[in-house]
């Protein structure tokens, strides 16, 4: 398994690598959101005036729409000739790791460096590093699990787009609430003793749509 894992992983790199527009394209889009949002905040003295909470609600925005963009395409961009040749090269537990730990790793590298970004065009001071990208990567864990499960799903249907938005809606909004709160005491200086609890949500809700994907995933895929 391990082995079909880093096939299809290999794949979904070099598809990727060939495909650059769409991953440049990502990052024009969060760069100018980024730009947009610190002027629009910005007053006539040339200082931003943001407070945690609000520069945290844009941040995990942003980020939500960066996680549609390339987690929501995991089997929804796919042709059929590639789903044919994954089903015949791969079972399906191994395709959906790989999925999901190329989606993962995609959503954390884009929310590192967006964040970063971020920080720096708004001045924006964070207290505790460490729980900032800590919160980042629980996020951005939780956010691809949830996409690239209801990604296969809304594949089998005729209006996927529609699909994939009612179905990621009730899962989405528990793990944006949880990652605003974290990241807003990340900027205030909370420790990662009195954030421990959100984190650890975070990260569960990931864990168990991980675990029922593989449940489910099976049957998807052989339909």
């Amino acid at each position: 398994m391990l082995r079909e894992i880093k096939a299809v992983l290999y794949k979904e790199i070099v598809l990727e690598w060939k495909q650059k527009y769409a991953l440049n394209g990502l990052l024009l889009y969060v760069a100018c959101m980024i730009v947009v949002i610190t002027l629009s905040f910005m007053d006539k003295s040339q200082t931003i005036t943001m407070t945690p909470l609000t520069w945290s609600v844009i941040f995990w925005l942003i980020m939500l729409f960066a996680a549609i963009h390339t987690v929501a395409k995991s089997f929804i961009g796919e042709q059929d000739g590639q789903l044919l040749y994954l089903y015949g090269v791969a079972s399906p537990n191994a395709v959906f790791f790989a999925k999901l730990l190329y989606n993962a790793v995609l959503l954390i590298g884009i929310g590192t460096l967006s964040g970063l970004i971020y920080q720096l065009l708004t001045q924006q001071n964070i207290q505790n590093t460490g729980l900032f990208f800590a919160g980042i990567a629980a996020g951005g864990f939780a956010l691809s699990a949830n996409l690239t499960l209801i990604s296969a799903i809304a594949s089998k249907a005729e209006n996927k787009n529609v699909l994939l938005a009612v179905l990621s809606f009730p899962l989405t909004i528990p793990v944006l609430i949880t990652t605003i709160k974290l990241t807003r005491h990340a900027l205030e200086g909370f420790t990662f003793a009195e954030n421990l609890d959100r984190l650890l949500l975070t990260i569960g809700i990931g864990v168990v749509l991980t675990l029922v994907s593989l449940i489910l995933f099976p049957f998807i895929w052989k339909d």
